[in-house]
């Protein structure tokens, strides 16, 4: 059954492989992004509505979240070095976008789900393993405060409000078309050195544990997650970042070097990092498919020549 629903943020990575699986699936999606940080429409299927206006000042917001069955929430800054660096934008749009959706969706007394895209980010270094979503949460950036945040207005609206909302802590998306920018994350990184045959650098010896999802498996959860509450980790397959590295690098046929750990870097490094999604797999049924190594393929593919 066709559905109508408002992806905000829908021309980032992760929002147009979302809008472009909702569309198959004959849903009828209205997108709004800002595009402050990159991103664009091209390619997008035929018949999703695109409206370039940041969630703060849009002028149709209480209109679309009252027609929607369902708000994918994806807008938002992720670069975890730039929230750092500049935290006022940060705010903007992670929490003060977040505040706007909220607002709207109350004054327009909607019935839509939230769902809302946050990051494992907001736990801090892990005290135990496997971090379920009852472990203490210690955001080591401005990034993961400001999201940490925009969940606990989410919850305050859910109980206050009866704005219905489920909160997901991703962990490393990757996948075609992602952007290859260093600040975000260390997958892209790796992706960009390996398309230009450099070396693929590893920081300290690479023994670092990491839940990472193929952008097609993250979507699926995403799509599951519109029939549930509350909050949620989603991982997906576990890798050390050696791992990753000697992965594209035999792909790429280059090499893997380590090198040290850059003072920026080490502040926000977390160490081991593995998520507990088993409940969220109970609950939806979702199980990720992409294993690393065809995951890695087809993103270089994506970025080849022709």
């Amino acid at each position: 059954m066709s559905r109508s629903v408002l992806v905000t943020g829908g021309l980032g990575f992760l929002g147009r492989h979302l809008v472009r699986r909702l569309a198959v699936d004959g849903d009828q999606v209205t997108v709004v992004d800002a595009l402050t940080h990159g991103g664009s429409s091209e390619g997008l299927p035929a018949g999703v509505r695109v409206l370039v206006e940041d969630l703060r000042t849009c002028w149709a917001l209480e209109n679309l979240v009252a027609g929607a069955s369902v708000v994918f929430h994806l807008a938002g800054q992720t670069s975890h070095p730039r929230s750092m660096a500049s935290p006022s934008e940060d705010l903007a749009h992670n929490y003060e976008a977040t505040l706007a959706l909220a607002e709207a969706h109350r004054r327009a007394g909607a019935t839509a789900r939230i769902v809302f895209t946050s990051t494992r980010q907001v736990y801090g270094r892990a005290e135990s393993s496997p971090v379920g979503v009852s472990h203490p949460t210690a955001p080591p950036d401005v990034n993961g405060v400001h999201k940490l945040a925009a969940e606990h207005l989410l919850a305050v609206y859910a109980q206050a409000h009866s704005v219905p909302s489920v909160r997901l802590r991703l962990s490393n998306v990757y996948g075609p078309g992602q952007r290859l920018d260093p600040e975000l994350g260390f997958i892209g990184v790796f992706v960009r050195r390996a398309l230009d045959r450099k070396s693929i650098q590893v920081y300290g010896d690479g023994s670092q544990k990491r839940d990472i999802a193929f952008v097609d498996d993250a979507v699926d959860a995403i799509v599951r997650a519109a029939a549930i509450d509350g909050v949620w980790n989603v991982g997906g397959f576990r890798h050390t970042v050696r791992e990753v590295g000697d992965t594209l690098a035999a792909l790429a046929h280059t090499t893997v070097e380590t090198v040290p750990w850059p003072a920026d870097r080490v502040a926000i490094e977390l160490g081991d990092f593995a998520i507990d999604d088993a409940p969220f797999r109970a609950a939806t049924g979702w199980t990720p498919g992409v294993g690393l190594r065809e995951g890695l393929e087809r993103t270089l593919g994506s970025f080849a020549p022709g």
